[in-house]
């Protein structure tokens, strides 16, 4: 597996196994990891560890995807959010946090005044009823930055057959939308100045038609 998958299992393992010494003063963390929570996060630590060859190329295959991805639980869609287990390379550097300070949170820290009220109703509608998503938003760097995104959800079932997780895929698409304002703004710009010509074409006839 790749040298930053094997980090993201040993950040894992260190908050597992000592959960403790790595509690942040209240207020800066959501809450710790139950007994339960514990003993599925190693269940999955271990089951990773004995991956085949195949859920090894797929690993790291999200693990170098082009796209930020994150992988939540599934089970808290109130406040504060489901908790992240998982984010690739990618998200660590669209964003700027890296997977330690993501692990633990909500992807809910990637909001601020820009990101549409409406289209999270609708996110939050569509997970309830365990369905995919897609839909874009304006989401916020750690540095307080903003870009536009592309982003798709889709629950996961577990052997039971019930939604444990929340797969989803940030693509940034803020050049896109940028090139996409510069071109309407020029298609306007020309749009314009064909509407003008006729008129400019009448003005320039009637004085000659007078002094005839």
């Amino acid at each position: 597996m790749s040298n930053r998958l094997n980090i993201n299992v040993d950040a894992i393992k260190k908050r597992l196994n000592s959960p403790d010494e790595l509690l942040e003063p209240a207020g800066e963390r959501a809450a710790t990891l139950s007994e339960n929570e514990n003993e599925r996060f190693s269940k999955a630590i271990q089951a990773l560890q004995k991956a085949s060859p195949a859920l090894e190329v797929l690993v790291s295959a999200v693990e170098h995807a082009h796209d930020a991805i994150i992988v939540t639980e599934a089970g808290q869609l109130d406040p504060p959010g489901p908790r992240i287990v998982y984010v690739n390379e990618t998200f660590t550097k669209t964003t700027g946090y890296t997977f330690d300070e993501a692990f633990g949170r909500s992807p809910r820290m990637l909001h601020g005044p820009k990101t549409d009220r409406a289209a999270l109703d609708r996110i939050r509608k569509a997970l309830t009823c365990g369905e995919s998503i897609r839909i874009e938003l304006v989401n916020y760097r750690k540095d307080g930055s903003e870009f536009n995104v592309d982003l798709s959800i889709a629950p996961m079932k577990d052997e039971n057959g019930w939604f444990s997780h929340f797969v989803s895929i940030r693509r940034d698409v803020t050049e896109r939308d940028y090139l996409r304002k510069r071109l309407q703004e020029s298609e306007d710009r020309v749009r314009a100045l064909t509407e003008a010509i006729p008129q400019l074409s009448e003005t320039a006839i009637i004085p000659k038609q007078i002094k005839q």
